[in-house]
């Protein structure tokens, strides 16, 4: 299932929305690669470094993409306009530290959500007099 593009077309507007094609890829990238890391590095099965060091850079890229994808989003459904580097970097930096920083933006995503639920239930209502 696609959770990025469930959680867009749920909360960020649809001019906004950003691609997930890449998104995608680096959310199954490291997942595959990290066990395929361990099998290989682990026994020592003498896997050269110039084999294993392109490898690990792009799981490293993809990580990083991941916090951009998801800090972007969080700020464009909180402010609903496109954003620079510097409006997002806060909830970037949150979540890079995790532990710490999913106190900090937890709230933030439960309150979005509670505000579309909100709003799709008082569309319905007004469609349920009509």
């Amino acid at each position: 299932m696609n959770y990025a593009a469930l959680f867009q077309s749920a909360i960020v507007k649809t001019e906004l929305r950003m691609e997930t094609r890449f998104f995608r890829f680096a959310l199954i990238y490291p997942v595959v690669y990290i066990p395929v890391f361990f099998l290989l590095v682990i026994p020592d099965t003498g896997v050269p470094v110039w084999v294993i060091l392109p490898l690990h850079l792009a799981c490293m890229v993809c990580f990083f993409y991941l916090l951009y994808f998801v800090s972007k989003n969080l700020v464009l459904a909180e402010t609903g306009k496109q954003v620079s580097f510097y409006e997002y970097a806060g909830p970037f930096f949150l979540l890079w530290f995790f532990p710490v920083g999913v106190w900090i933006v937890q709230p933030k995503v439960n309150q979005l959500y509670q505000e579309k639920s909100k709003t799709q239930r008082r569309a319905a209502a007004s469609v349920s007099e009509s």
